[in-house]
């Protein structure tokens, strides 16, 4: 030993030094360059192709066992951020790296060096010109090329893992594994030949993988005792689904998926985790699972109608049960190719096209593809609007100016009828436009496109206490009181998954027309300045266009009343009256 120690000291120690060196750090740089750039790559990747409103979803219906206040309204910011984050570190997070890439370190070390040492020294006595003295054991020349057939496996898998971010810690346990079963897997196999090929032979296996080698070894061990080997391909196989190739297949089958009923109902998010898959590669094979498990085969017969998986489905139906009115031409278009196609693709199914509908239905509502076709949507894309009507200038909308992306105005009308049936306290008791049961007119409207990331219940709680404000803030109107105020919400409304407006019960009763008039005067007269009142209302609402039953009436009542000739003089003599 101490002459081991002596000639480290040597040129040739010193080359032993420096090639276990170079073969540690070459073997490991995979691991190490994943672990401090990839994961956060990986865990971009994962999460980019979730929102907010996606991450809620996923964990209502998937993450029932996280501590997370998933069931509880969440605001537009970092809270799933956070929750998300906290998941993703919880299960899959760096931490776990480190264990295997210790033990897998310490294991490389003594592989190279006892390869190293070996073919630099001799056995017996030193040869200071040639060698160095080697005080533990010779590697036979089959044990090297055994093990060094595995290194060279296991240091291209772990380059070609690491660049295209296909990491986990179990990889690094099973190239540890790899090395340590080298020499013994190595002997095996050689022994089936002659000796002077058995290097050549232990080498070449190295050069496998684990899971190849183990077929070979039952295939083998089949063929000796004459057993018929029973396929294990599943009727269901998830190779008949589009993108799923070989390598995909076998990813998929070390997560103990091997058949289209577990993709279909999968949990996506650990799924992709664990494989190392894109969420949005996974929720498209999902996708296709789901209308394989109703169509089977005959889901290729539909492909080139666009049908291609379950998600594709619900967006056709959607199509196809739109109204038959208030549609923009987009969607009148969309619903008139939807419904020309529903009897060729019933014909293509050899289905009458009632049963058609029923199987797609029962496809495009299953709760899966509810979850799929939330996170599939463009990110970009509103899912809440608020609907706007008659004046929309209410200068209580602030509140939702940062979150306000867009409108939408093109062939959009309320779809209930309005009228004057309402004193707004913000006008001091002037008469605006409000929903009616009897009467009225359907008028034109502004959808008012909120963000992504808004939730329905963060909206719902926001119009309600901008509302109050103003009742709060008008206390001497009187009119109304804070029950009376209700927020009501439009399903799917021109494309939009949820539009709300606000009602009020507080209506005007009965629908007078002089009393209109008088409390469209008195606001005047109460404001004085500004255009808030009743008349100002009533001016803008004629400069719009817009038109209902009482208008004309109102107007006339008010021109009576102030023994004015146009609006804009009874406004003027209401002011001066006070």
């Amino acid at each position: 030993m101490n002459a081991f120690f002596r000639d480290l000291l040597s040129p040739c120690g010193w080359l032993l030094a420096s090639a276990t060196f170079l073969g540690v750090f070459f073997n490991m740089m995979g691991p190490v360059r994943y672990y401090r750039y990839g994961w956060f790559a990986k865990r971009k990747d994962i999460m980019g192709g979730l929102d907010q409103h996606a991450r809620h979803e996923y964990f209502k219906r998937f993450g029932f066992d996280e501590p997370f206040g998933f069931d509880k309204p969440f605001n537009a910011g970092s809270d799933m951020n956070a929750a998300f984050m906290r998941f993703y570190e919880k299960w899959y997070g760096r931490k776990f790296f480190i264990g295997p890439m210790i033990i897998h370190c310490f294991v490389t070390l003594i592989f190279v060096f006892l390869v190293f040492i070996s073919v630099l020294s001799e056995p017996g006595e030193l040869n200071r010109e040639t060698g160095i003295h080697n005080p533990f054991f010779q590697l036979p020349f089959t044990a090297i090329a055994a093990a060094t057939g595995a290194y060279m496996w296991v240091t291209n898998d772990f380059i070609s893992r690491a660049r295209r971010l296909d990491f986990a810690p179990a990889d690094v346990a099973w190239g540890t594994l790899r090395l340590l079963v080298a020499i013994p897997m190595g002997y095996a196999f050689a022994s089936l030949f002659t000796d002077r090929i058995s290097p050549f032979i232990a080498f070449t296996l190295g050069a496998f993988p684990l899971s190849a080698l183990i077929s070979f070894m039952q295939r083998r061990f089949e063929k000796q005792l004459d057993v018929a080997q029973e396929s294990d391909e599943a009727a269901d196989s998830i190779s008949k689904l589009e993108g799923v190739d070989r390598e995909i297949r076998e990813r998929l089958r070390k997560e103990d998926i091997t058949t289209v009923t577990q993709i279909a109902y999968c949990d996506p998010i650990r799924l992709a985790m664990r494989s190392n898959l894109s969420f949005i590669f996974i929720s498209d094979i999902a996708g296709q699972a789901i209308a394989w498990l109703y169509l089977r085969d005959q889901l290729a017969l539909i492909k080139p109608f666009g049908l291609r998986g379950a998600c594709e489905i619900r967006w056709y139906l959607k199509h196809y049960d739109l109204p038959d009115t208030n549609l923009s031409v987009a969607q009148e278009l969309d619903r008139k190719r939807a419904r020309e196609a529903l009897p060729a693709i019933a014909k293509t199914l050899k289905q009458d096209d009632s049963t058609v509908l029923n199987c797609f239905k029962q496809i495009a509502y299953d709760p899966f593809t509810t979850f799929y076709v939330e996170t599939w949507i463009d990110p970009g894309q509103p899912r809440i609007g608020l609907l706007r009507y008659g004046a929309l200038d209410n200068p209580y909308d602030s509140s939702f100016q940062e979150f306000a992306v867009g409108t939408v105005t093109e062939n959009v009308f309320t779809p209930f009828p309005v009228e004057l049936a309402r004193c707004s306290h913000a006008r001091a008791g002037g008469p605006v436009l409000a929903p009616v049961e009897k009467g009225g007119a359907m008028i034109p409207a502004t959808i008012v496109l909120l963000k992504r990331d808004v939730n329905a219940r963060q909206v719902v709680k926001m119009l309600f206490e901008q509302e109050t404000q103003v009742l709060r803030e008008h206390p001497q109107v009187g009119i109304m009181s804070v029950k009376d105020v209700t927020v009501q919400e439009l399903v799917n409304f021109h494309g939009i998954p949820l539009v709300f407006y606000v009602t009020f019960d507080g209506a005007v009763e009965p629908l007078n027309l002089d009393q209109l008039a008088a409390r469209a005067i008195a606001s005047a007269k109460h404001l004085k300045t500004g255009n808030r009142d009743g008349i100002s209302y009533l001016i803008e609402l004629t400069k719009k266009g817009i038109k209902t039953p009482l208008i004309n009436g109102y107007r006339d009542a008010i021109l009576k009343q102030t023994g004015c000739k146009t609006l804009e003089e009874a406004l003027a003599f209401s002011r001066k009256a006070a």
